[in-house]
């Protein structure tokens, strides 16, 4: 939810307030507002809140797939509560805010070809600005994390291969034992709907870490042709290939914009909570409208498998989620016995191979 509204006003300032108003419509008389280059300060403040809200974005981000590693290793067990979120969540933005300060301090209003431009400022040392350059691209641009995201994925899938063995071998020992239990209905479906969200978590963050990775990759193209083919060269030349690398990282943006608000909003919509918490706020606002919740459930796709209403569904879950220490201590033992009695039996058959054997 957080990532939601973090990536919502990213978004809003980015789509709107940087690139709308700057571009304007001229055919309606709307030449345009560059906020950018309406003072230094603008200069500082707009670069930096835009660096920030994506930093703020893969951090988050990359909390969501530690979370999710640890609910995957504890078979739901131990689901974070809302002040734990609230701490993490601070963190993620404090450590972003630092990150991304020295944008405030480096970032100038300059003019080098006869117009305004917001870059780096050339009066610094160098080696500044250079150092400037890695800084934001291993941690601005979100290159560490999308290295560390793609690296807990991993051990998610390896780990889900697991989680999947654990769920067949509990529905194969309870089938072949002829058991018939809604309580134990309950639990699988919890269980299958942890591993289904976990592999949403790793497409999710693995697309948008992919596309995190190739902006900061570009990031540091510009900053080298800026700095490297364009200040210190005024050539027609060096000129050509500063915009050509300006127009791939706005094209990039765009991108940017057009995947995330379109997929996020289908990550979270097939997340059971996510919908619930829909349903919730549209029974909220229309006033328990017959009419408006039904055509609402036509949308609440939730693995209704014992034909239940979203609120019954819900409170099955929630009383799932309270006993989550008790299921993981459950299945747990059951997950041993079930590895002590597949050795048992392949011990046996080994042995009456052996058996069979001696006596040929």
């Amino acid at each position: 939810m957080f990532y939601v509204v973090i990536n919502s006003i990213n978004l809003l300032f980015t789509g709107i307030a940087v690139n709308f108003l700057s571009k304007g419509l001229p055919w309606l008389g709307f030449t345009g507002i560059y906020i950018e280059y309406a003072s230094p300060l603008s200069c500082k403040l707009s670069r930096f809140l835009q660096t920030f809200l994506n930093c703020s974005l893969i951090n988050i981000l990359l909390c969501e797939v530690i979370g999710r590693l640890i609910y995957l290793l504890s078979y739901g067990a131990h689901s974070p509560d809302l002040n734990f979120i609230i701490y993490i969540l601070a963190g993620a933005l404090f450590s972003s805010f630092f990150l991304c300060f020295p944008m405030i301090i480096l970032y100038n209003l300059q003019k080098p070809d006869g117009r305004y431009d917001c870059i780096p400022d050339p009066e610094w040392p160098y080696v500044f600005i250079r150092w400037h350059a890695i800084h934001r691209m291993i941690f601005c641009d979100g290159l560490m994390q999308s290295l560390i995201i793609l690296v807990l994925n991993g051990f998610i899938v390896f780990q889900l291969l697991k989680f999947r063995w654990t769920i067949a071998s509990i529905q194969s020992f309870f089938t072949e034992s002829n058991i018939v239990s809604d309580t134990l209905k309950q639990v699988i479906r919890l269980l299958n709907n942890n591993a289904r969200d976990s592999i949403l978590v790793v497409i999710h963050s693995t697309f948008v870490v992919l596309l995190f990775f190739v902006r900061s990759i570009v990031s540091y193209v510009v900053h080298k042709v800026i700095f490297i083919d364009f200040l210190d060269n005024t050539t027609v030349d060096g000129a050509l290939l500063n915009y050509k690398w300006t127009a791939v990282e706005d094209f990039l943006t765009f991108l940017h914009i057009l995947f995330i608000s379109c997929y996020m909003w289908l990550y979270f919509f097939i997340i059971p909570t996510f919908r619930t918490y829909i349903r919730k706020s549209i029974k909220r606002i229309s006033r328990k409208n017959q009419t408006v919740l039904r055509i609402a459930d036509l949308f609440m796709l939730t693995d209704n498998e014992m034909a239940e209403s979203p609120e019954v569904w819900k409170k099955s879950q929630d009383h799932l989620g309270n006993l989550d220490s008790v299921l993981f201590e459950r299945v747990h033992q059951l997950e041993g016995a079930l590895k002590y009695n597949s050795n048992q039996l392949l011990l046996k058959s080994h042995s009456q191979a052996n058996e069979s054997n001696k006596y040929k």
